[in-house]
């Protein structure tokens, strides 16, 4: 069977070349009029292009012409703009692996190639906006896996969202402890796969939760070198893709790390630290080289709150942003927001870092969730 590859992009069809080598013969075109003077009625064909390919022939009537030569024809396109007319009169003729947008990853390609019938809306600006990334940090022992399962259970309550929560921790990573089921760790897989561009599909990497079946977690169970920057943006770019909210667990230790991307990704960070001198002390060393403008919109969160206003006033003197919520006994058993210091639950924190309202947490589930309990 051969693979048509007609995109103009020496970098695109030379990792195409490498990866399909040994399954299709492969050819590279410049031109409509070349690739239709190659397909014919008695081969089939897998045949790769894009919208903007030169030649005088129409595109519309390219693509077609390719179809109609050999019905059983596999034809991925790139598109600049899927328009509601064109998608029809695609669809009409049975061409559904359609990728839109002037930019796209190596991997999206990939995916249209390998799966029957995919429309992939490719685009910086939709991604963004769809996708909401929410990193865990802060001091040691203050709470961020417990945060981090527990936000991530409590936004799949709504069916209609994807969610995914990663134990992006390098040093310690700890989430599976927390979790009671089969353990998929495949973070290490899932950043090898990505540096070799051979990103498989999704469900390869996850592992499942059992309660909440559009809630997904990416675990790792041992320590590895923390990657560069680049690989980690690409690698959350890659996970916007697939999931509404992304919930990332982190390392103290990697504070600097999470801030620098942080530039590089639209993400909201959540701080925790302990009502105690000690933990402010350890975050003005774990932030002394960070930039104060970034600090700022970070949110806080005070965990193991006793209501000392001494030392709640002594932390709100140093902190560049005020406290959202502070959690009271620890592991969320209750919560109060800075204002009033009025007691609320999870939801009030949810909507504090700007996820849409849920169904509210009884306090007897939460200690089930605590005692790693099924509901």
């Amino acid at each position: 069977m051969k693979m048509i590859i007609a995109i103009n992009n020496p970098v695109i069809e030379q990792k195409l070349i490498e990866k399909y080598k040994n399954i299709y013969e492969i050819i590279v075109l410049s031109s409509k009029e070349d690739v239709l003077d190659v397909v014919n009625l008695n081969e089939e064909s897998l045949i790769i292009t894009r919208e903007d390919l030169g030649g005088k022939v129409d595109f519309l009537d390219y693509i077609i012409t390719i179809k109609e030569r050999n019905l059983k024809n596999k034809v991925v396109i790139i598109v600049k703009k899927l328009t509601k007319e064109l998608k029809e009169k695609l669809f009409a003729k049975e061409i559904f692996n359609i990728i839109e947008g002037n930019s796209f990853l190596f991997e999206e390609l990939i995916e249209n190639i390998e799966v029957p019938k995919l429309v992939i809306y490719k685009s910086k600006d939709k991604i963004s906006k769809k996708s909401k990334v929410i990193i865990i940090t802060g001091t040691r022992c203050s709470g961020k896996t417990v945060l981090t399962k527990m936000l991530a259970e409590s936004i799949a309550k709504n069916k209609d969202k994807k969610v995914l929560a990663i134990d992006l921790d390098f040093i310690y990573p700890s989430l599976d402890t927390y979790l009671q089921f089969s353990k998929n760790y495949s973070l290490v897989d899932f950043l090898k796969d990505l540096i070799s561009s051979n990103i498989k599909k999704m469900e390869n990497y996850e592992s499942a939760n059992l309660k909440y079946k559009n809630l997904k977690y990416i675990l790792n169970n041992k320590s590895i070198g923390i990657p560069n920057d680049e690989i980690l943006v690409a690698m959350i770019n890659i996970l916007k893709k697939h999931y509404d909210y992304i919930i990332v667990d982190t390392s103290t230790l990697m504070i600097n790390k999470i801030y620098s991307i942080s530039k590089l990704i639209n993400c909201q960070i959540i701080y925790l630290l302990e009502e105690s001198i000690k933990s402010l002390r350890e975050y003005k060393l774990d932030v002394s080289y960070i930039d104060k403008k970034a600090l700022e919109k970070t949110k806080f969160v005070l965990t193991n709150s006793k209501n000392n206003k001494e030392i709640i006033k002594e932390i709100e003197k140093i902190l560049p942003s005020k406290v959202i919520v502070k959690i009271k006994k620890y592991y969320f058993i209750e919560l109060i927001i800075r204002k009033n210091y009025k007691v609320i639950n999870l939801n009030r924190l949810l909507k504090a870092i700007g996820v849409i309202k849920f169904e509210k947490l009884k306090l007897k589930i939460i200690e089930k969730i605590l005692n790693l309990e099924e509901e």
